[in-house]
C-alpha cells in the first residue's frame, strides 16, 4: 500500500546520515547470517492488517502460503505449504496439505482449520481488513480433514492464484494461538511455522531471524539474517561499502556508477519497476474540490523535468498506475506535456487568477524531496505557492488514515507511492470508494471506478479484463485528482555469494535467498 506499501512502509527508522550500527568484518566476508537493508520498520506483521515493506519480509520467512512463486517478478506459482493443490474449476480448489509443518510453542501441525481460518477471517466484509479485497469473492472453506480442504469461491476471481494465494494476505496463522492471543497481533507471532522465526526486534534498529528447528521442508542456505532498519539510501549505500551491509537498494543516480563500478566481491541486480508514483489531490479540500484547479496542476506540473531532475533521466513517465506489460496497461496518458496558458486558464474559471496557497506532502528521502522541489517551482509559474511538508515513514503513512487521527482533514497535494504484484488488481483497488479514509486519500469517490474495479477482478477474458482497466485509469485522470509520475527503477547491491528472491522487485522472500 508502499505503501512502498507496500504496499507500505510504516514506521521510521534511523534518520538520514544518523550513526550506524558497526560491524567487524571485511566486505568481502561470507557470511551465514547475512545483513540486508530496509529502509522501514514492522509495525503490524498480522496478515489482516499489515502494511507492507520489511513485514512482507519477515512474513513470507516466519509463516506459509498454500503456493509461492517459482520465479522472481514472475506469475507462475508452486506448492509450498500444500503438498497439492488444483482448481477443479474457476470456483473450487482443492488443497492437502504437508503433513510435516509444525507450529512452534507447542500448538501442533499446520491443518486445513488453520487455513480456513486464515482466510474466512480477513474475507469477512465486516472484519475490517484492509486486505478483504484479496478474499472477497470467497463464500468458504470446507475442512475435509486435517490435512485437506476445498476453497469455494462465490464467482470466478482472476487474482486468485496471482495475489490472494501467494502473496500478501494468503499467509495462513494459527488459529488457536491467535484465538489464545486475543485475535491479532502486532510485533511479534503468537506461532511461527517457517523456515525462519522471528529471534529478536530492536525498533528502529534492526530485526533478526534465525532458522527454525522445527522445519521440515526446503532447508534455507542461510542460518538467519540480521535486517538492518536504514530509511536513507545513500547512507545504506556507505554502509554496504564498509562491508556493513550484504544487500540493500540504491538511488536511482547511483545505478550508473554501480552498474560501472560495483563495489569488491559484489554486483548489482537491476530490477522490473515495483510500484507506480503520482501526484494525488484531496477533492475534499476546499484548495482542491474544484475539478477546474486539479486539471490545472496537471497542466503544469513538468513529467519530463522529475525524471531529468530526480531520477537522472534513468526512469520513465507513467501512463497510469498499471506498468508495462501488465494487464491493463495504457498505451498513452490524456495530458502529454505542460500547458501553462491552459493551466492558468482554468485557475481563472476557478475564481483563482493569481494562484492560491497549498502544501505538498511527502516522505523524508532524498528522491521524495527532489521531485517535490520541481513540483513546487512547476507550480509557482502559474501563482500556486507549495509549502512542502516532508515527514518521516512513522508520521507520513498516517496521514491520510482517518482511524488515525485528523491529519487527513488538512492534506492538500500528496506525493505517493504504491507498489505492485503481478496482478493489476493490487493496483487499482486503493483508489475504490471503500478505500476513502484508509488509502484512497485522494478521497475520489467514483461508483463508476468502484464498480469496474469488482468487474475487473470477476472477469476470465484477460482482453477484456485489459480494457476495464484502462478505462478506469481514464477515469482517474479525467477526475484530475491524479498525476501520474512514473513506474520508477529499481536496483540492488547484493554480495557475489547470494542470489536474492526478489518480490516483484522490492519485499524480498528470504526462504528463497541462496548461496552462490
Amino acid at each position: 500500500m508502499f505503501p512502498t506499501l507496500p504496499r507500505r512502509p510504516f514506521l521510521a527508522g534511523l534518520a538520514a546520515g544518523a550513526a550506524l550500527p558497526l560491524f567487524a568484518g571485511p566486505a568481502n566476508a561470507q557470511r551465514s547470517i547475512p545483513r540486508i537493508r530496509s529502509d522501514n520498520d514492522i509495525q503490524y506483521l498480522d496478515p489482516f492488517s499489515f502494511i507492507g515493506g520489511v513485514e512482507e519480509t519477515v512474513k513470507m520467512a516466519c509463516l506459509v502460503t498454500l503456493v509461492r512463486y517459482v520465479e522472481q517478478g514472475g506469475t507462475e506459482v508452486e506448492p509450498y505449504a500444500a503438498e497439492t493443490i488444483e482448481a477443479i474449476d474457476d470456483r473450487t480448489v482443492r488443497f492437502v496439505l504437508r503433513d510435516d509443518i509444525v507450529w512452534s510453542d507447542g500448538y501442533g501441525p499446520l491443518s486445513a482449520e488453520d487455513v480456513k481460518f486464515s482466510f474466512e477471517r480477513i474475507a469477512d466484509p465486516d472484519g475490517g481488513s484492509p486486505w478483504q479485497y484479496t478474499w472477497e469473492a470467497l463464500d468458504h472453506v470446507e475442512v475435509v480433514d486435517n490435512l485437506t480442504g476445498i476453497i469455494h469461491m462465490k464467482e470466478a476471481f482472476a487474482p486468485l492464484f496471482t495475489t490472494s494465494l501467494p502473496a500478501l494476505a494468503g499467509s495462513i496463522v494459527c488459529k488457536r494461538a491467535l484465538e489464545e492471543a486475543g485475535g491479532t497481533f502486532t510485533t511479534s507471532f503468537p506461532a511461527q511455522c517457517g523456515p525462519y522465526r522471528l529471534a529478536n526486534w530492536q525498533p528502529s534498529v534492526k530485526i533478526v531471524l534465525e532458522r527454525n528447528p522445527d522445519w521440515a521442508g526446503p532447508e534455507p542456505d542461510f542460518d538467519g539474517f540480521e535486517i538492518l532498519i536504514i530509511p536513507d539510501d545513500k547512507t545504506a549505500e556507505i554502509a554496504f561499502e564498509a562491508g556493513e551491509l550484504d544487500f540493500t537498494e540504491v538511488t536511482v543516480d547511483s545505478i550508473p556508477r554501480y552498474r560501472d563500478n560495483p563495489p569488491d566481491d559484489s554486483s548489482l541486480m537491476e530490477a522490473p519497476p515495483s510500484g507506480y508514483s503520482w501526484l494525488g489531490m484531496n477533492t475534499d479540500h476546499p484548495n482542491l474540490q474544484d475539478e477546474r484547479v486539479r486539471r490545472a496542476i496537471q497542466y503544469t506540473v513538468d513529467i519530463d523535468m522529475i525524471l531529468q531532475g530526480a531520477y537522472n533521466g534513468l526512469a520513465k513517465p507513467a501512463t497510469g498506475i498499471i506498468g508495462p506489460g501488465q494487464i491493463g496497461h495504457r498505451d498513452n496518458r490524456m495530458i502529454t506535456g505542460r500547458d501553462l496558458d491552459q493551466a492558468r486558464s482554468l485557475l481563472a474559471e476557478a475564481g483563482l487568477p493569481d494562484g492560491f496557497q497549498t502544501t505538498l506532502s511527502c516522505l523524508n528521502d532524498t528522491t521524495s524531496r527532489t521531485v517535490c522541489e520541481i513540483i513546487q517551482a512547476n507550480l509557482s509559474e502559474v501563482g500556486i505557492n507549495a509549502d512542502i511538508r516532508t515527514y518521516d515513514p512513522a508520521v507520513y503513512w498516517n496521514l491520510g488514515v482517518e482511524s488515525e487521527g485528523d491529519d487527513w482533514k488538512d492534506l492538500e497535494l500528496t506525493l505517493m507511492r504504491y507498489s505492485t504484484t503481478a496482478d493489476p488488481a493490487y493496483m487499482t483497488v486503493w483508489f475504490t470508494p471503500e478505500q476513502i479514509g484508509i488509502w484512497n486519500w485522494e478521497r475520489w469517490a467514483s461508483d463508476e471506478y468502484g464498480a469496474l474495479n469488482d468487474a475487473a477482478m470477476k472477469e476470465m477474458d484477460t482482453a477484456k479484463r485489459s480494457d476495464t482497466y484502462v478505462a478506469m485509469q481514464d477515469l482517474m485522470e479525467q477526475s484530475g485528482a491524479y498525476h501520474f509520475i512514473t513506474d520508477g527503477a529499481r536496483a540492488v547491491l547484493t554480495r557475489s555469494w547470494m542470489q536474492p528472491f526478489l518480490f516483484f522487485g522490492r519485499a524480498v522472500s528470504l526462504p528463497q535467498f541462496k548461496l552462490v
